[in-house]
């Protein structure tokens, strides 16, 4: 059987989910990269119908294909044109996931999210958590056999990039403070992602303006990302001016981003747990935690617990926390964080602290081994 793959999607700038996949399944297989060069969606969806039919007319063409979750309809195509081929569907996360669609986008993403799963041989889901969820939906249960996992590492993108120099920047600027941290010498806590509704930025923010004194309170925060939230998060952030505040809003190279985070002190998660995709798939910045061997505190999302039930996370919380494992001011700023977070959350949630149990790299990719033989 041939050991040659074709890589499909909309786009040849890859999101960190898809760039994993890639990366992933181009050391198992042989892969072929196409893409459609046209910005319009209209013109996007003809001309990869056409990268298909002169693939069509190909000697000796492979017919198995990877499709790109952020692909609408192509799996579609690639049944048309190739009826015996095998085809591994990234399906990412469903439409009833995302908020905020408006009612025709909604319909055409219900259309493609069925087509997929009808048409596929493989869906590959972000977590355990998603695919378990989607397993017991009464509507599309029916295709469980075909689901698998894959868990989109975004460390491996990383170790690929660390290749590459590039200058190293350890100072950065406080806010509204003529004075810097130095990243290589200072403690200091980190949030790392988009400023929006959906990563709880803002909720964090209250969160830890709520804390009592303690050596964690006095460490700088950093907030590194951007986004719509960015005023609102500067009205919170002047609460926080007591323990100093770093704002990084530039881009950072893919070795500055790892020297920032295997520094921290600790890393937070997302806080706003009113998001269901959030309960159910995994963000990257849990990923670049326990890659780094640092800290996490979250919320306790279901995505987390096939993860420690295998034994490659260990999840903490009020009843379970092992003083003698971390110091004793990481413990005050737990439990400080479990006295106050319900206070600002959309709804109660246990907040726990994860760490890594291992390799966590490694032991994430031999789940992946396992899940993706084909």
């Amino acid at each position: 059987m041939s050991n040659k793959f074709h890589f499909i999607t909309l786009s040849s700038d890859l999101t960190p989910r898809q760039n994993s996949l890639y990366l992933f399944t181009s050391k198992k297989y042989n892969l072929n990269f196409y893409y459609p060069r046209k910005r319009n969606i209209g013109l996007k969806l003809i001309d990869l119908f056409i990268i298909l039919i002169k693939l069509r007319f190909k000697k000796d063409l492979s017919k198995k294909f990877i499709v790109g979750n952020n692909s609408i309809f192509i799996t579609l195509l690639v049944r048309a044109l190739f009826p015996k081929s095998i085809i591994i569907k990234d399906i990412g996360y469903f439409v009833n996931d995302i908020k905020n669609l408006n009612f025709l986008r909604k319909i055409i993403y219900w259309i493609s999210d069925l087509s997929s799963l009808f048409t596929s041989d493989m869906i590959l889901f972000e977590t355990f958590a998603q695919m378990e969820r989607y397993s017991k939906n009464s509507l599309i249960s029916i295709f469980k056999k075909k689901y698998r996992v894959f868990y989109a590492i975004e460390g491996e993108i990383k170790k690929e990039e660390n290749k590459q120099k590039s200058a190293i920047k350890n100072k950065f600027k406080f806010l509204n403070q003529n004075k810097s941290i130095n990243i290589l010498e200072d403690d200091y806590l980190l949030f790392r992602g988009k400023f929006n509704y959906e990563s709880g930025v803002d909720l964090l923010a209250n969160i830890y303006s709520s804390l009592n004194h303690t050596k964690f309170k006095k460490m700088p925060i950093v907030f590194l990302g951007n986004g719509p939230l960015m005023e609102k998060l500067l009205i919170n952030l002047k609460k926080l001016q007591a323990g100093r505040v770093v704002l990084i809003t530039d881009y950072l190279s893919i070795n500055n981003l790892n020297l920032l985070i295997s520094n921290a002190n600790l890393l937070f998660g997302q806080f706003n747990n009113d998001s269901l995709r959030l309960k159910y798939t995994l963000p990257n910045k849990f990923y670049e935690a326990m890659i780094n061997n640092r800290p996490y505190i979250t919320p306790n999302y279901s995505s987390f617990k096939y993860l420690s039930r295998l034994g490659i996370i260990n999840i903490f919380n009020r009843e379970n926390f092992l003083s003698e494992k971390f110091d004793a001011d990481l413990k005050k700023l737990f439990f400080n964080f479990l006295e106050n977070a319900n206070l600002f959350l959309n709804q109660p949630e246990e907040i726990v602290l994860i760490e890594s149990n291992g390799d966590f790299f490694k032991n994430i990719q031999n789940l992946n081994e396992r899940n993706l033989q084909i």
